[in-house]
């Protein structure tokens, strides 16, 4: 990739980023129906380690350690590093099973959760930008998650002041990969609803998807999200 089309895609909006990705993976963000993450926070915890031991090692070299308290900033930095290191060494797995209607959720071979399908979800968030001065609105931007009961929330798109284009790109990630999406608000007309949860020994049908832009088959309305999830144990 040269240096002007690296600039062109610098400077695309988040919704274009995001239509183009689903151009190219109809299973975005998953690789057919696996998606593996390893945290950027990892990355940054080993570079908060070696400037931690670099201080140390400068400052008891130095003979600085009984002369400047200072020194338990860089040692509360190392171990803080560390303890961030342990905890985001794990790539995090989540696996979509198609046939079976289930997800997983895993730790790199560490199985963390199994459920239905009905409790992970794509869904439209909004976030405000800008500093609030002399009383004006700070802009709002929105964009696209993934997330579920008991699993790591993931981030899917960048952020765009585009609601509406956003809106159908994430029900448009949410009909590819057969899964529910919700709106911003908890009770909106844009929730789209193919999985529901079923009290005991009751079946529920599956809501279907039909592929012209907009059209779709299966619970619709406006809904609330109290419910519709696994209650926690």
């Amino acid at each position: 990739m040269g240096l002007i089309e690296k600039i062109d895609r610098l400077l695309r909006s988040a919704e274009d980023k995001l239509r183009e990705k689903i151009e190219i993976n109809q299973y975005y963000p998953f690789t057919v129906s696996t998606l593996s993450i390893r945290y950027k926070k990892l990355y940054v915890a080993i570079a908060g380690l070696l400037v931690s031991l670099m201080f140390i090692i400068t400052w008891t070299s130095t003979n600085l350690v009984q002369k400047n308290n200072l020194f338990l900033f860089p040692l509360f930095g190392a171990i803080i590093s560390i303890m961030s290191i342990y905890n985001y060494r794990a790539n995090r797995i989540y696996l979509i099973d198609m046939n079976a209607l289930e997800y997983t959720f895993s730790h790199d071979q560490n199985l963390y959760t199994r459920g239905e399908l009905h409790n992970v979800y794509i869904r439209l968030k909004r976030e405000a930008r800008g500093t609030n001065v002399g009383g004006g609105r700070q802009k709002r931007f929105f964009y696209l998650v993934f997330n579920g009961y008991q699993m790591d929330q993931r981030r899917i798109s960048g952020s765009s002041p585009n609601m509406q284009e956003m809106r159908r790109l994430g029900q448009l990630v949410a009909a590819n990969l057969n899964l529910n999406y919700f709106d911003e608000n908890n009770s909106s007309e844009h929730h789209v609803l193919r999985h529901l949860r079923a009290t005991k020994g009751q079946m529920l049908p599956q809501g279907g998807y039909d592929p012209a832009p907009g059209r779709y088959t299966g619970p619709r309305g406006i809904s609330q999200l109290s419910g519709l999830f696994r209650k926690e144990p």
